[in-house]
């Protein structure tokens, strides 16, 4: 899949304790010759907080925006992603009570509660 400069994205980050998140950023040019990208994060800050962090990165870590539909409900053991510390973090659903339901992320071993 190709991207454009401009386009709003999701990027998977790869360091440790970071898998299965996705932050939102901008495409701010493309890397010549190769399949990386520079992109500008929306809500992750460079290292003196000063302004918002610039990375390139491969693009296989990016995917689109996904569709803005609204949402009924959630299944059991159903794939699902919360928004938390500024990005996207995928788990699974293993459980309801109440209004809250219960996900385990894989990438952590962390379970916890969400409304």
């Amino acid at each position: 899949m190709k991207f454009r400069i401009g386009e709003e994205v999701e990027v998977s980050i790869e360091e440790e304790g970071f898998e299965n998140s996705y932050y939102e950023a901008t495409i701010i040019s493309k890397e010549e010759g190769s399949s990386k990208y520079r992109v500008k994060y929306k809500t992750l800050l460079n290292d003196d907080e000063s302004e918002p962090m610039e990375e390139v990165v491969k693009r296989d870590q990016l995917r689109p925006l996904p569709p803005d539909v609204p949402v009924i409900g959630f299944s059991l053991y159903e794939a699902a992603e919360v928004y938390e510390n500024d990005g996207w973090w995928a788990g699974i659903i293993y459980g309801k009570f109440q209004s809250d339901y219960f996900l385990f992320h894989p990438s952590t071993g962390e379970e916890k509660p969400y409304p």
